[in-house]
């Protein structure tokens, strides 16, 4: 009897990044720059060395990667680069007047000192004076990551070269081109807020919004309210008051008068003051809850979104993609969302 043994193939060896320098007859350096869509490597060498990794069959090591990253994270940063907080207000210091542009900016250049960068806020027309190419105004500075802060109307287009630099949007307002984002978690801010008066026995909820702060908060907010009335026995499923300015004194008072909410919930700042022109001094008549606090301990009752900690998130989500050289409009956007604080505040019985 004569015994088989079988033999199983040799593993193939696993293709590294040598090997694909070798068969393009570039350099190591090149291939990496350009599988990390590195600035250096024009678009047509990117696109070739890319089509033969895949055809060599390279796969990047994860635990190399995982390696890679933490050194990059332990090794001592030296301020070494500029990060634009690209800000599109009326004015070069309008971006301060609101909890959702300055405190997020001083997040983020608080994040970016602990990391060696300099966040600067760059106000786009200063970029565009004398005809000048904004993009190349970033570039001659040795500009390559953008934070675009939130754009003071939804749907407003910046006119950049994208694929130059890395970058992150700040909340829900730049819808085109849609990058990587970091933003309030709005939806869970909303529910966070209605049961929070559900709890202090209020029963008769309403919200008052514009189509402008529907769409900044990417309806969100008018989501999760229709979805936490279901709660509500019918008769106190309050509609939407839907506004045509800031300052809504007479939409408020005729909805106040015709359908009688015992407490407000509002997406934006300032509306306390409407209130207090109608008479009313909540918690007495109405009580009141605002959605966008400047701190966790306003007197108002509502919600802090921690525009600080969003700041400091967007800074550390560009920073990877810097380091790994990932730059242009993403093929599928990602998101990282910060959870929001209540404040049990004095707006509220």
């Amino acid at each position: 009897m004569v015994n088989s043994t079988s033999h199983s193939s040799a593993p193939r060896p696993r293709v590294v990044l040598r090997d694909i320098a070798q068969a393009a007859g570039v350099s190591v350096m090149t291939v990496s720059r350009a599988l990390r869509h590195g600035e250096h490597v024009s678009p047509v060498l990117r696109k070739r060395l890319v089509k033969l990794a895949r055809r060599l069959g390279y796969e990047p090591d994860p635990m190399l990667a995982s390696l890679v990253v933490y050194r990059h994270a332990q090794r001592p940063h030296a301020q070494h680069s500029v990060i634009a907080y690209l800000t599109t207000d009326e004015t070069r210091e309008g971006y301060r007047r609101l909890a959702v542009t300055g405190q997020v900016f001083l997040g983020a250049e608080a994040r970016g000192r602990e990391l060696g960068f300099r966040v600067e806020p760059i106000w786009l027309p200063d970029l565009t004076k004398r005809g000048r190419d904004p993009t190349q105004v970033l570039l001659a500075r040795g500009i390559r990551g953008l934070l675009v802060a939130r754009l003071p109307k939804v749907g407003m287009t910046i006119d950049l070269d994208w694929e130059r630099f890395s970058c992150v949007a700040v909340g829900y307002s730049l819808l085109k081109p849609a990058f990587h984002y970091v933003a309030s978690h709005l939806f869970q801010d909303l529910c966070l807020a209605f049961d929070e008066t559900l709890a202090r026995g209020y029963r008769r909820p309403m919200m008052i919004m514009t189509e402008d702060s529907d769409r900044r908060t990417f309806h969100q907010f008018h989501g999760a309210f229709l979805f936490k009335q279901q709660k509500l026995p019918a008769a106190d499923r309050l509609p939407v008051l839907w506004a045509k300015d800031e300052d809504p004194i007479e939409e408020l008072r005729h909805f106040h008068a015709h359908h009688q909410p015992d407490v407000l919930i509002a997406p934006w700042p300032g509306l306390l003051k409407t209130v207090h022109k109608l008479g009313l001094r909540p918690p007495r008549g109405l009580g009141f809850v605002d959605l966008n606090l400047e701190s966790n301990e306003e007197p108002c009752s509502g919600i802090f979104q921690n525009f600080p900690r969003i700041g400091r998130a967007a800074i550390d989500r560009l920073n990877m993609q810097l380091h790994l050289g990932e730059r242009g409009v993403p093929a599928v956007p990602e998101g990282t969302t910060v959870f929001g604080q209540w404040v049990p505040g004095r707006t509220l019985r």
